[in-house]
């Protein structure tokens, strides 16, 4: 059987979005597709991803290369649509003003780029790389099929990457809320226009990457004709994320074998999305619940560094534990079964993989209604959401959690790694692409 071709298209290969994507593209590759991952920003030594800017000053000395790469970005930032300022846009739902009429890259250059005529074309980000007209165009040259995975909201708007309440992208973005001047508030529908003409005329699919995800692929003005949606939850390699170092899990991490542990990160403290304070809500009701023995022994330990995050110290009254940000996976997939339960707080968010690594190491996850625990997490079976922003139900959730007896535990444990297997696995995303190429 001859070796599919794939094509995998993101703007980085680090970060959330980009380690996602370079994930997505090293499973491909291990399995013996034929995967070229095209970026504008390479840190990985992967020879099977490619950057056609490195390709552009490859005979340029580094010095030079770094100057000229540092000039781009300025004149990106500062000289490209001057007309626009910061305070013409709401930054929470992040939104791209002129993705749809500007590409980093064209079709031709991409395609030049790589030594083959893709089979599939899966785009798992495109500001600063790509537009759907250059897609268009990839499509029109190879008449590979395009499929957008949805790393957010931005496949199905005419600009915002996160849409929060606004449901404009089932009707055309127009009078969007993320732009606060009137003068450019044609900007999203302009945008929506142009990439609902580019989606159909390319026939253009969308992979969901969450089950909120699903329901807003299936509900989208672009995407609503599809017949089959694919959903790839979060994927996670469960050779990684395991639970084979539970037994010495809090040792490793300085715990002691009784302390009931809750794991949290606080990287994006500051950011909205990820609902913080509403963590924060939920960890102070949880002390006024639990049994002064309870107080003793639980810890919150926190993906953060300390010196940065030492006002926590006097919002949360239980014992704290803070480790670095982690990563290294493995190490990471340790610190996830050293925890009775993982909090994941986020109030606007395609997933995140954070839920569905936990789960993969047996470890209950707590959180809210949104993302990947919308269809991954289930009550009393291997974890527990709450409605969106109540943080009451979040910690009556959180003690349930914690009390769940040695034997209910390990059946929580056990339900959630299957859900994962089943779900959000490295098989289920391969099944899913040999699906896709098999259609």
């Amino acid at each position: 059987m001859v070796a599919k071709n794939i094509l995998l298209l993101s703007y980085r290969d680090y970060r959330g979005d980009g380690v996602a994507a370079y994930n997505l593209a090293k499973y491909l590759h291990d399995s013996h597709y034929n995967v070229s991952m095209v970026v504008s920003e390479k840190t990985k030594t992967d020879r099977f991803i490619v950057t056609t800017y490195l390709q552009e000053f490859k005979n340029t000395s580094l010095p030079l290369r770094m100057y000229k790469r540092a000039a781009r970005q300025l004149n990106k930032k500062f000289f490209e649509n001057k007309t626009y300022k910061f305070s013409d846009f709401d930054n929470k739902y992040d939104f791209f003003v002129d993705q749809e009429i500007t590409s980093h890259l064209s079709a031709e250059a991409i395609l030049n780029s790589i030594s083959f005529t893709p089979d599939l074309v899966l785009v798992a980000s495109m500001h600063d790389l790509v537009n759907t007209t250059e897609l268009a165009k990839i499509n029109e040259l190879t008449k590979a099929p395009i499929y957008l995975i949805m790393m957010d909201m931005f496949p199905l708007t005419g600009g915002c990457h996160h849409a929060w309440d606004c449901k404009g992208f089932e009707f055309g973005c127009s009078s969007c809320p993320a732009i606060l001047n009137d003068a450019f508030k044609d900007r999203a529908a302009k945008n929506f226009k142009l990439k609902i003409e580019n989606v159909r005329k390319a026939n253009m699919q969308v992979i969901a990457g969450s089950g909120r995800a699903l329901g807003q692929a299936k509900n989208s003005l672009l995407f609503k004709d599809q017949k089959v949606i694919h959903n790839i939850n979060g994927f996670v390699d469960q050779a990684i994320f395991n639970t084979h170092s539970r037994q010495y899990a809090k040792h490793l991490f300085g715990l002691n074998a009784d302390d009931k542990v809750i794991f949290t990160g606080a990287e994006h403290v500051s950011n909205e999305r990820k609902g913080f304070k509403y963590f924060l809500e939920a960890i102070r009701n949880l002390y006024d619940i639990v049994t002064d023995a309870e107080r003793l022994s639980l810890i919150v330990m926190i993906a953060a560094k300390a010196e940065q995050n030492q006002e926590l110290l006097t919002q949360i009254p239980f014992r704290i534990k803070f480790i670095e940000f982690i990563q290294d996976d493995r190490l990471l997939s340790v610190a996830y079964q050293a925890a009775e339960v993982f909090v994941c707080s986020s109030i606007e968010d395609p997933g995140p993989i954070t839920v569905s690594q936990a789960m993969a190491c047996g470890t209950p996850v707590a959180g809210f209604y949104m993302g990947a625990i919308s269809n991954l997490v289930i009550n009393n079976e291997n974890g527990f959401k709450a409605p969106l922003r109540d943080s009451v139900q979040l910690a009556a959730g959180i003690l349930h959690l914690l009390r769940l007896s040695n034997e209910e535990f390990a059946s929580y444990s056990k339900n959630a790694v299957e859900q994962v297997a089943k779900h959000s696995s490295k098989t289920h995303f391969l099944h899913t692409i040999d699906e896709i190429l098999n259609n």
